[in-house]
């Protein structure tokens, strides 16, 4: 599997990290997979940076594996173990939970409540 975003017009508002999340959802939770693993070239550093916010941990590097316009570049090899995922996304529900509760303490504070009980969050 290959997740790439070619359009530099959409770097950086969060396909990647909710393709990717998406993606090791369904190899942990559907394909039931105990580790995924991936490779990643050192001259992408906003992959490596999404790959080690989603918990990969760096495993070993091919050293001087490509080489392009006469220059040479060193391939990441990283993974990450179905234990870490659940950990890591059971903190993300926390935290998601606890940010829609400090919005309705928000919303109770300023006493710009809605007139329904239904809360947009």
């Amino acid at each position: 599997m290959s997740i790439g975003l070619g359009d530099s017009a959409n770097w950086g508002k969060g396909y990647g990290n909710e393709a990717t999340r998406l993606a090791l959802g369904f190899a942990f939770n559907e394909l039931n997979l105990h580790r995924v693993q991936l490779t990643v070239f050192n001259y992408n550093p906003r992959a490596i940076h999404l790959y080690e916010k989603l918990g990969f941990q760096q495993e070993g590097i091919y050293r001087e594996f490509l080489q392009r316009d006469g220059r040479r570049f060193d391939m990441y090899l990283y993974g990450l173990l179905r234990h870490e995922w659940e950990a890591r996304e059971r903190g993300r529900s926390n935290s998601e939970e606890s940010l829609q509760r400090l919005r309705l303490a928000r919303l109770w504070a300023s006493k710009d409540l809605p007139k329904s009980n239904k809360v947009d969050l």
